[in-house]
């Protein structure tokens, strides 16, 4: 149908030797949900995203849906299984 890409695009905004972040896509891939990572250390592009979404610690999941963008500040794995697991 050409829909799926409409579903859900998750992009997570991490830095290096974050052990939340770390924490994050290993839960991430242990649910096996698709996302993108973006390292605000090694990117000033993907810095001033995260910046714009008033972004204060590492990780910060944005998840895209349905044309709204849900953020989850740090990896909160109830919200998270909320979100993406229900």
């Amino acid at each position: 149908k050409g829909d799926e890409n409409l579903e859900k695009k998750i992009i997570v905004y991490t830095m290096s030797n974050c052990i939340f972040c770390i924490n994050l896509k290993k839960w991430m891939e242990t649910n096996q949900i698709q996302y993108e990572e973006r390292n605000i250390i090694n990117s000033l592009e993907h810095e001033q995203e995260f910046n714009d979404l008033n972004g204060v610690g590492v990780p910060l999941i944005v998840i895209k849906s349905n044309g709204k963008d849900t953020i989850v500040s740090g990896f909160n794995q109830r919200k998270l299984e909320a979100l993406l697991i229900n």
